[in-house]
């Protein structure tokens, strides 16, 4: 059984340097700049991609004690970022 794989032909507009450094890089790793061309073009598509669901990052927690305020009284803690503000 034989696959056959349709390749298209296309035409990149790319200046010196990068063509330069593809020839090089082609050369370095015994390869043509069309299979390189392939690789960074697959790469590329690839980042594109949703990756799968990201780690969970654990946060620090710090224990800070009893709270010296009633953090539910709003507007105590109204005044008390106001006096904040004035002694800066």
């Amino acid at each position: 059984m034989y696959h056959i794989i349709h390749m298209h032909r296309t035409t990149i507009l790319l200046d010196d340097g990068l063509i330069k450094g593809l020839k090089r890089k082609a050369a370095q790793e015994g390869k043509n700049v069309t299979d390189l061309v392939k690789i960074y073009v697959r790469r590329g598509l690839q980042e594109d991609r949703p990756s799968r669901s990201p780690d969970v990052v654990k946060l620090p927690s710090f224990s800070m004690g009893i709270p010296t305020i009633d953090p539910a009284d709003r507007s105590l803690l109204w005044d008390l970022m106001d006096q904040d503000e004035r002694s800066c």
